[in-house]
């Protein structure tokens, strides 16, 4: 890896370092396609919610926080935040089951391609669950497997990507249906990030 004055010099982003970074520049569109998220509940009321009925309400500050609600539905939402949360602790995001056409971690070590995850996962199984026991392709195999599910857009986002942040992991989510901040674009980018 480059030391951090020469990544400068060649206007390589620097690395992702915590969860709280990560959400920042995911929403600066720093890393392509996401779904919107909304960290306010009242601009989360009056935004278009591209067809989702259920919504996730998760942590901006930690991993596994145990106040992480998933299908919280449209009706719910207000009362889960006022219960559990504060200002800046959380982030609302659309619940893309319905449209899921696999579930992804993908890297790159020394050239090789590295994907683990699930093809056509089942609706309302929560991402951390299909990641206990995920399959697994390298090489050849992954790229076959992503290209599957992605459009040209959204393996050449990804290809940048891994370039782009080398030693670190993308999380992304692939639909049947172009949706998100980017227009013509079926998968959803939800985290890059190295080791936080």
């Amino acid at each position: 890896m480059a030391h951090y004055s020469e990544r400068i010099e060649k206007n390589v982003p620097a690395p992702v370092k915590s969860k709280r970074e990560m959400y920042a520049r995911l929403a600066a569109g720093e890393f392509g396609n996401t779904m919107p998220f909304w960290t306010d509940i009242d601009a989360w009321w009056h935004a278009p919610k591209q067809g989702a009925v259920e919504f996730g309400v998760r942590s901006m500050v930690k991993a596994q926080d145990p106040r992480t609600r998933v299908y919280v539905p449209l009706a719910d939402v207000q009362r889960e935040i006022a219960a559990n949360w504060g200002p800046g602790e959380y982030q609302i995001t659309p619940m893309v089951d319905a449209w899921r056409t696999g579930c992804f971690n993908v890297a790159e070590a020394d050239g090789i391609l590295y994907v683990e995850g699930k093809l056509f996962p089942p609706p309302r199984v929560a991402w951390r669950d299909l990641m206990l026991a995920p399959d697994a392709w390298r090489g050849p195999a992954g790229r076959l497997v992503l290209k599957s599910v992605m459009n040209d857009n959204d393996y050449d986002d990804l290809a940048a990507l891994l370039d782009l942040y080398p030693e670190h992991v993308v999380e992304l989510t692939t639909l049947n249906r172009c949706m998100g901040t980017i227009p013509g674009r079926c998968a959803v980018v939800w985290e890059v990030r190295q080791n936080y």
